[in-house]
C-alpha cells in the first residue's frame, strides 16, 4: 500500500491505495483502502496521523533505494552476514560492482569527484546532475560492457546500487557536453595528479594519430546544408503563402536559382561552424563512412597525457602543429623528446618541434631514402654492431649520418613566409631478420605481378599491394549499353580506357632489394639538452611507439570507441573523454599490480573487472542480502583433480586478486 496525492477539480485529495497485479490480464489493479479528504484540511488538522501515513507508507521507491544503500554499506563495513537465511530467500540477482572497485581510483587518487564538484560550485548555472557519478559509470562501462549510452542506462539495474536510477537520457548526453566544454581544465586536473601517482618526468613523449568512423554514410557538410535548406524553406513558406504549395525539392530549386536566398544558406552554413564528421583517409578503409581523426600524447609509462579531436578530413600532417603547441602551453612541456611514427614525418612539423625547443625522434623508410644515401650509405662494411646500455653486443647493426630536410615554408614573427630546412641526424639500421622478412614479402608480391603480365590483367588501383611493380598501357575498349533511350531503342556502345599489365617494374624491383633490412629513424636532441643519445636509446625509442598503437587497440578493441553513435561535436568529444579517462584508469590499476608483483595485461585486468560481482538475495520484505560469488577459473576444476587443478583452486579461493590490490 502507499499514499497517493490526486487533484480533481483543482483540489488536492488524499488517498490509500492498494496495488496487486493481475496474472491473467497482466497489469497492476489500484484499490482505494481509504481517503482521507482534502490534503490540505488533513494535514492541518491532523499532522500527527499524516506524519505516521508517510512514514509507513510514504516513497516506497526512495525506501527501497535506502534499503539497497545499506545492504551495500553493510556489506562492505560489516562483512558477509553468516545466518541460515537460505529458505527466507525467494531470488537471487548478479550485480556488478567494477564501478564501485573503481571509485577507489576515481575519488581517492585522480580526485575527480572533488574537482567536479568544484567546477559545478563555479558555475554561474549549474547543471541540476552529478558529472561525477555519470562520467564514472560510463567510463567503468567502456571497460565491462562497452555499448551505446541509451543502452549502458538500461544496464544500470545490473550494477550494485542501480546508480543510473534517475539519470535520463537527456542527462547522459548533456554530461557528454559537460565533459567537451570543461575537458582543458579536466586534463590539466588529472595530470597533476599522475605527476604526483606516477613522478613522472615529461622527458619523453609519443604522439600519434589514429581515425574513427560513424555508422552513416552521409557527413556533416551533407547534414548542415540539409539543415539550413529546411530552415529557409520554413521561412519562406511563413513570409509567401505561394510557397506552401511547393514540395521540398521544388522550393529547394528556388532557394538555389535565387542569390539573395542562397546567400542565407552561406550564412547559416558559416554560423553553424566547420563540419567535424567528414570523409577522408581511413586507417581501418571506411572510405564510404564519415570520420573524425584523434591525436593522442602518452607518456612514457603508456598513460595519456592529452587528445585533441579533428574533423574527419584534416591531414595528420598539419593537426601535429596545434596538439604539440597546446600540450606545451597547457603543461609547459620543455627540454622532451617526441617519438612519432613516419606518416607525421614532414619538415615543417619537424622545424616546428625545433621551434618549440622540443627534441624529436621519427621514423623514416627505407624505400624513401634518398638516391644519394640509397648509392653512397648503404654499405655494411661501414655499419657498427649496436650494443646495449649494459654492453651486450646486438644483432643489429647501424650508422648515424648528417641528414638535412627538405625546404618547409613558414612564417617568421614578421608575418613574412619564409622557406627553412633543418639540420639534423639520420640513424640506419640493418637486420638480417629485417631483411629476410622483407624479401619474402617481396617474393610474394612478384609471383602475382608476374602472373597479371603473362595473363594481360586489367590493373586498377595501380599503387597498392604488387600492383605497383606492374607497368601498364593504355587500352581503348568499348563496353555495351544495355539501357534504352526515349525511342525504345538501344543507345550506342561507349569507349572506355583500361590500364593492361605488360611487363614488371624493374626499377622499383631492385630498390625494393636494396633496401631490404633497412630503417631509418630521424632524431635531433632539443636544442637545450646536452645529453648525447646512445643509438640503441634512439632506436628503442621508436619501437616503444607500439605502446601509443596498444592504446588505440584497447579503445578500439576493448572500449569500442567506434563506430561512434553520436551527432554533435561537443558529444564526440566527451566520448573520446569518457574512453581516455577509463584507460588512464586501467593504467594505473597495472602499476598498483605490477608493485604488488602481480604484472597483468590490460586484458587481464579488465576481464578481473568484468567477474567482480555480488549476488543479491531477496527475501520478501525482508532486507535484502548480498553474497560475494566468484566463477571457477576453468571448466573443468571440479571434475579433475590433480595438483595442478587443485593448486589453481587454492590460489583463487585465497582471495581476490583485484580487492587485495585496491
Amino acid at each position: 500500500m502507499f499514499l497517493s496525492k490526486q487533484k480533481k477539480g483543482g483540489i488536492v485529495y488524499l488517498y490509500l491505495i492498494e496495488s496487486s497485479y493481475d496474472r491473467e490480464t497482466h497489469t497492476r489493479r489500484k484499490k482505494i483502502v481509504k481517503s482521507f479528504g482534502q490534503y490540505e484540511v488533513f494535514a492541518k488538522e491532523h499532522p500527527d496521523e499524516l506524519k505516521t501515513l508517510e512514514e509507513e507508507y510514504g516513497d516506497q521507491k526512495k525506501k527501497a533505494q535506502q534499503i539497497r544503500e545499506k545492504s551495500i554499506t553493510d556489506f562492505f563495513h560489516k562483512g558477509e552476514q553468516g545466518t541460515n537465511i537460505a529458505a527466507e530467500i525467494n531470488c537471487l540477482f548478479p550485480q556488478k560492482t567494477a564501478h564501485l572497485l573503481l571509485r577507489k581510483i576515481w575519488d581517492d587518487e585522480l580526485l575527480m569527484s572533488r574537482h567536479l564538484s568544484y567546477l559545478k560550485s563555479m558555475d554561474s548555472n549549474p547543471v541540476k546532475f552529478n558529472v561525477s557519478n555519470l562520467a564514472l559509470y560510463f567510463s567503468t562501462l567502456k571497460i565491462v560492457n562497452p555499448c551505446s549510452y541509451f543502452k549502458g542506462l538500461e544496464l544500470s539495474p545490473r550494477f550494485l546500487g542501480d546508480p543510473m536510477s534517475e539519470v535520463s537520457s537527456d542527462d547522459v548526453y548533456r554530461c557528454l557536453g559537460y565533459l567537451s566544454a570543461h575537458k582543458e581544465q579536466l586534463f590539466k586536473h588529472i595530470n597533476t595528479r599522475l605527476d604526483t601517482l606516477t613522478d613522472r618526468k615529461h622527458s619523453l613523449i609519443f604522439y600519434d594519430c589514429t581515425n574513427c568512423y560513424f555508422e552513416s554514410p552521409y557527413n556533416d557538410s551533407y547534414w548542415y546544408r540539409k539543415k539550413a535548406l529546411r530552415l529557409i524553406r520554413k521561412q519562406l513558406r511563413d513570409l509567401n503563402a505561394g510557397y506552401a504549395a511547393l514540395s521540398d525539392r521544388e522550393l529547394n530549386q528556388v532557394i538555389e536559382n535565387t542569390p539573395d536566398y542562397s546567400v542565407q544558406v552561406d550564412e547559416l552554413l558559416e554560423a553553424m561552424g566547420e563540419p567535424f564528421r567528414m570523409h577522408g583517409v581511413s586507417k581501418e578503409k571506411r572510405t564510404d563512412l564519415p570520420l573524425v581523426s584523434i591525436a593522442l600524447i602518452i607518456d612514457e609509462n603508456a598513460i595519456p597525457i592529452d587528445f585533441e579531436v579533428y574533423a574527419g578530413n584534416k591531414s595528420e600532417k598539419k593537426t601535429m602543429v596545434k596538439s604539440i603547441r597546446a600540450l606545451k602551453e597547457k603543461y609547459q612541456v620543455n627540454n622532451a623528446m617526441v617519438v612519432a611514427d613516419s606518416g607525421l614525418n614532414s619538415a615543417t612539423n619537424l622545424l616546428m618541434l625545433n621551434d618549440e625547443n622540443l627534441g624529436f625522434s621519427v621514423a623514416k623508410s627505407a624505400l624513401s631514402f634518398e638516391k644519394k644515401i640509397r648509392e653512397k650509405e648503404l654499405d655494411l662494411s661501414t655499419f657498427k654492431n649496436m650494443v646495449t646500455d649494459e654492453g651486450e653486443v646486438t644483432p643489429y647493426r647501424y650508422k648515424i649520418i648528417d641528414f638535412k630536410t627538405r625546404k618547409a615554408e613558414f612564417t617568421d614573427s614578421k608575418n613574412l613566409v619564409q622557406k627553412k630546412s633543418l639540420d639534423c641526424k639520420l640513424l640506419i639500421t640493418f637486420s638480417e631478420k629485417r631483411k629476410e622478412r622483407d624479401l619474402a614479402n617481396l617474393e610474394a608480391m612478384l609471383v602475382q605481378a608476374q602472373d597479371a603480365v603473362q595473363q594481360n590483367k586489367e590493373i586498377t588501383h595501380k599503387f597498392s599491394g604488387w600492383k605497383q611493380f606492374v607497368e601498364t598501357n593504355t587500352v581503348e575498349a568499348e563496353e555495351a549499353n544495355t539501357s534504352e533511350n526515349d525511342d525504345g531503342k538501344g543507345n550506342k556502345s561507349k569507349r572506355t580506357k583500361k590500364l593492361i599489365a605488360v611487363k614488371l617494374n624493374e626499377k622499383l624491383i631492385e630498390k625494393r632489394r636494396k633496401c631490404a633490412g633497412f630503417a631509418g629513424v630521424l632524431f635531433k636532441e632539443a636544442p637545450t639538452e646536452k645529453t648525447e643519445y646512445q643509438p640503441s636509446f634512439i632506436s628503442s625509442m621508436y619501437h616503444k611507439l607500439v605502446k601509443i598503437e596498444e592504446c588505440f587497440r584497447i579503445m578500439k578493441k576493448d572500449f569500442e570507441i567506434r563506430p561512434m553513435y553520436l551527432r554533435e561535436q561537443n558529444h564526440i568529444k566527451g566520448h573520446v573523454f569518457l574512453c581516455i579517462t577509463a584507460l588512464i584508469m586501467l593504467r594505473l590499476l597495472q602499476r598498483k599490480f605490477a608493485e604488488n608483483n602481480l604484472p597483468l595485461s590490460v586484458e587481464k585486468i579488465k576481464d578481473l573487472l568484468q567477474n567482480e560481482h555480488l549476488t543479491m538475495a531477496y527475501r520478501g520484505e525482508l532486507e535484502p542480502l548480498l553474497f560475494k560469488s566468484q566463477e571457477l577459473p576453468i571448466n573443468n576444476c571440479l571434475r579433475v583433480k590433480d595438483e595442478e587443478t587443485e593448486k589453481r583452486m587454492h590460489d583463487f579461493l585465497s582471495g581476490n586478486k583485484l580487492l587485495d590490490v585496491l
